[in-house]
């Protein structure tokens, strides 16, 4: 086309005359039309991708659910594998036939840990067999005396007054031993009385003799004659307390611990 200032040759790209350098009104007609077919094809483009991206993420969020569900159910399912393999009666085992044989032999060589474990095992309810899970739970009541004790002891045997855990502890396990308070059997069955009193007998000699408590003190310790009675958080504190001033009194330093 030609230029109509100059009248040169001028292309429509030319947005102005290349020899007189006025403005070529079809040249930039021409530019200003392929700007605006430019911008609305980059308006298009980013509509498609946008278009295009909440798909993917709703895509990846749907597939996010589906592993959380599968997830759930693996663990579950694991879940309900460890509670089969760990309760054998769930897996339809049942008792041995001759479970009750067993639990009488147990409760007769006096291996009450052993009982208690294989009672609790295939589900022994104590109601029907009281005697012997009684006597399983003064055991475990005298095991923990025992442990209590006997930190108690070491600490003596190196001169210092035991930490207030274990004393603590020693003397509210020997309190449970001379008063044993289990709601589920109030009454000690007779064939138990003679471990419990070997028990109770041991708790006492501990007290007396390695805490330097007398009768008088530990008399809260004792049921009443009509056999109630309740040994308080606050007895048990009182009586520590006077353990360890009888046993400064003896020349047992405090523990730094």
């Amino acid at each position: 086309m030609k230029c109509p200032y100059c009248g040169g040759e001028v292309s429509v790209n030319d947005v102005r005359c290349p020899y007189c350098g006025n403005l070529n009104p079809e040249g930039a007609a021409f530019q200003g039309e392929v700007h605006r077919r430019r911008k609305l094809n980059e308006y298009l483009r980013q509509k498609m991708r946008d278009q295009l991206r909440l798909p993917l993420a709703q895509r990846i969020m749907n597939l996010a659910i589906v592993i959380l569900a599968l997830l759930w159910i693996l663990i579950t399912v694991l879940g309900m594998i460890w509670y089969l393999v760990r309760d054998p009666r769930t897996l339809g085992l049942g008792r041995p036939d001759d479970y009750e044989s067993q639990i009488e032999a147990l409760y007769n060589e006096g291996r009450y840990g052993e009982l208690y474990a294989y009672m609790d095992r295939y589900g022994l309810n104590g109601q029907d067999y009281p005697q012997y899970m009684q006597m399983a739970l003064y055991y475990y009541t005298y095991t923990d005396f025992v442990q209590y004790s006997m930190n108690c002891t070491q600490a003596l045997e190196e001169g210092s007054v035991p930490g207030d855990f274990y004393l603590k502890y020693a003397i509210d396990s020997a309190a449970e031993l001379m008063q044993p308070h289990i709601p589920a059997y109030p009454d000690t069955y007779p064939v138990n009385q003679e471990n419990l009193s070997v028990y109770q007998e041991e708790a006492r000699t501990f007290l007396l003799g390695m805490l330097k408590l007398t009768e008088d003190d530990i008399q809260v310790l004792y049921p009443e004659e009509d056999g109630s009675g309740y040994v308080s958080f606050t007895d048990i504190e009182q009586l520590m307390e006077l353990a360890k001033e009888r046993l400064k009194e003896e020349g047992y330093h405090e523990s730094e611990a």
